[in-house]
């Protein structure tokens, strides 16, 4: 899994004019560098807490994300037009809704069962692959002698 990335280094390399400004709004010189940026920015944390971070969040490029994050959003309608709690079939009790969730459930539970559909449709043509394959092989060789 990976690591996640400290939001100073975030910022240094994704926005880093915003960043400098904020530091320099905030009585810090300017950084020569991404590397400087980074330990300013973490040093502007370290010294400033909740207030720096929130400074911080203003210039995030994610930031509607951030603050989305979290919220409740209203109930919502699902594909099928039934309104449920997450928007979607798994909290809709409608035939359609029910009947797609089983499907999934079925598929998730037995993913073989896919694979025997699958195997059921080309049976039929086996002997024509088996056969064509052993006459690709003959004149290769054939071809190869010659």
């Amino acid at each position: 899994m990976k690591k996640p990335v400290p939001i100073e280094v975030y910022l240094a390399f994704n926005c880093p004019n915003q960043a400098q400004d904020l530091l320099m709004s905030n009585g810090i010189k300017p950084a020569r560098n991404r590397k400087e940026l980074v330990r300013k920015l973490n040093s502007y944390i370290v010294d400033g807490k909740e207030n720096a971070l929130k400074q911080l969040v203003e210039i995030h490029p994610d930031k509607d994300l951030i603050l989305a994050y979290g919220t409740k959003t209203e109930t919502s309608s699902s594909a099928c037009g039934c309104s449920s709690a997450d928007g979607g079939a798994s909290a809709c009790n409608c035939d359609s809704c029910k009947s797609k969730v089983e499907g999934v459930k079925a598929e998730v539970e037995d993913p073989n069962k896919k694979m025997v559909k699958v195997w059921d449709s080309v049976k039929p043509y086996a002997p024509v692959f088996i056969g064509g394959g052993l006459l690709l092989a003959g004149l290769i060789i054939f071809v190869k002698r010659a």
